[in-house]
């Protein structure tokens, strides 16, 4: 047994970063193991090294990550997989998949040619109407060519009695759509209001184009004004 399987209790507790004997070794979370012709190795999570346990001379032995260099430190490896002499590490803080030889004992970074790194980690989500909502014909207006904005107010029904519920989240869409029909994906917007009567402004950013159709869809929840009875929601186009 290795690190603290041997303590009965407060395992988890008790950690370190040790080599030698199995029955004095340490570890600090390890995340990970390879094995390979009696030999285990480790990826020493919250010891940011890679250590490998002898099953023939019953010790431990750091591998990698015991540097102050950015070249060949490690940051919380918390993956590996091993092919041949190769053992492939994730790197995971420093975001890299790094090679560990174990017969030269070299540490490289993993490059793939014509793979770069994304610019947008966050895609861009579809702005979508709420179904089955009930419909409301706007009036048209006319903008000026250099309008960039437009404020807007959108009238909600509310039954007599009731009134918004100021702890839940208000929330409208906005899609324009050009003269063909297809929808102007950068300018269409979802976002959440707050006001407490029954119609809310939108100030919207107007996309370029000769004849522009808007659709804003809200939906609200609300509760009976007295503070009795159940809260509902609704919505509408």
């Amino acid at each position: 047994m290795v690190g603290t399987a041997k303590l009965k209790r407060n395992r988890l507790f008790v950690f370190g970063d040790t080599d030698g004997p199995l029955s004095k070794a340490m570890f600090q979370h390890p995340l990970a193991v390879a094995y390979r012709d009696q030999k285990i190795f480790v990826a020493d999570t919250y010891n940011s090294k890679i250590r490998q346990i002898d099953l023939n001379s019953k010790t431990v032995s750091t591998l990698a990550g015991a540097s102050s260099s950015a070249e060949v430190a490690l940051d919380e490896p918390a993956g590996l997989s091993l092919l041949g002499d190769q053992l492939y590490i994730a790197d995971t803080n420093q975001h890299r998949i790094r090679i560990l030889n174990l017969t030269t004992n070299e540490l490289r970074t993993l490059e793939i040619d014509g793979l770069n790194p994304l610019t947008d980690t966050k895609p861009r989500r579809a702005v979508q109407l709420p179904k089955g909502a009930r419909l409301q014909e706007l009036d048209t207006a006319i903008l000026e060519s250099t309008q960039k904005s437009l404020t807007i107010p959108i009238e909600y029904l509310l039954p007599v009695g009731w009134k918004l519920n100021a702890d839940a989240p208000q929330g409208y869409t906005a899609i324009w759509k050009d003269a063909a029909g297809a929808t102007i994906d950068e300018a269409s917007v979802a976002g959440t209001f707050s006001e407490s009567g029954r119609s809310v402004k939108l100030n919207l950013q107007v996309p370029e184009g000769n004849v522009l159709t808007l659709q804003v869809g809200l939906t609200y929840y609300f509760c009976k004004a007295d503070g009795t009875g159940l809260c509902l929601a609704d919505s509408s186009i």
